[in-house]
């Protein structure tokens, strides 16, 4: 089981199935417009289960896509990202694999 890793290309850490920022994040100018905080978990739930992450590079994508991107640098936009215990939302990359419908 993967606890902790970091890969250069995200703005995250992940852990634990979770993705942390690892730089504070900022709307509109000046430093008093934290908008997301460094160590704080990313991402909010959506009505379908899934857990999706804005930011300026990533725009809106569903976390696991994410995750399995970090761990494998494979994902292409052909191919889904699955749950193997049909969780939607346990996103450890123990539990992702690539598919097709």
């Amino acid at each position: 089981m993967i606890n902790f890793f970091f890969n250069d290309n995200f703005p995250f850490w992940y852990k634990d199935g979770e993705l942390v920022w690892t730089k504070s994040r900022y709307r509109g100018r000046g430093k008093n417009q934290l908008f997301k905080k460094a160590g704080t978990k990313a991402g909010c739930k959506d009505p379908s289960g899934y857990v999706h992450i804005q930011s300026c590079e990533l725009r809106d994508t569903a976390r696991h896509r994410i995750i399995y991107d970090m761990f494998y640098n494979s994902l292409t936009k052909n191919f889904l990202v699955r749950h193997l215990n049909d969780i939607k939302g346990q996103d450890n990359i123990e539990n992702l694999a690539m598919g097709t419908q």
